[in-house]
């Protein structure tokens, strides 16, 4: 959508969208249609009646411990990477949880993964990385917007991509892989030397 925004042929791009949909939902196996209109209308109550393997049921009942976890550790967490340890326990010994999420387990979401190892404070700072990531980049595109649209552009796209990576965050757990923060580093640095190039002068000669 943020591509087909921009583009100069946008009638042909979002025509061959369609088509592209069209093909994959032609040779797309049926049981994945099935799991997509079931989970649709699934509910916190029938999570066990899908035809998902289990899967969505023991998510949910993963991330009823962590939510639990990050309540009864507000301040500090259990620890950074403890996680799965305290996850075992949690299980093993408190009722009210289903023995079906026991085990050495992920969170699979980043954000309660950050609120239960590092409590509700590291999970304020861990969102403040990207919200001040974002903002450096919002703050680049509009210095940049009429002095070179291909910079904002390409600027857009990353913020974008950043938009989508915190948004798979919700169900994979991202804090411990290096690729988080490299793309952090990406956007900021790339606002940064665009910016530079603005304020020196250098970019405004060379489109002038």
């Amino acid at each position: 959508a943020a591509f087909l925004g921009e583009h100069k042929y946008r009638g042909k791009m979002i025509a061959a969208s369609v088509a592209a949909l069209i093909i994959v939902a032609a040779f797309a196996p049926k049981s994945s249609f099935e799991r997509l209109f079931s989970l649709a209308s699934a509910s916190s109550s029938n999570l066990k009646e899908l035809n998902d393997a289990g899967s969505a049921e023991q998510r949910y009942q993963i991330w009823r411990v962590a939510r639990a976890m990050a309540v009864d550790n507000p301040i500090v967490g259990v620890g950074t990477g403890a996680y799965k340890y305290v996850h075992n326990l949690y299980v093993a010994r408190r009722p009210g949880f289903d023995p079906f999420a026991g085990g050495l387990r992920d969170t699979h979401s980043t954000y309660l993964n950050v609120a239960a190892e590092t409590g509700f404070p590291g999970a304020i700072i861990f969102s403040l990385i990207f919200l001040a990531t974002a903002a450096a980049v919002g703050r680049a595109r509009r210095r940049l917007k009429d002095v070179s649209p291909e910079r904002s552009s390409y600027l857009r796209y990353l913020r974008v991509g950043l938009l989508a990576f915190l948004t798979a965050g919700i169900f994979g757990t991202y804090v411990h892989i290096a690729f988080t923060y490299l793309l952090v580093v990406i956007l900021v640095s790339s606002a940064k030397v665009f910016e530079d190039d603005v304020t020196s002068g250098r970019l405004r000669r060379a489109v002038t």
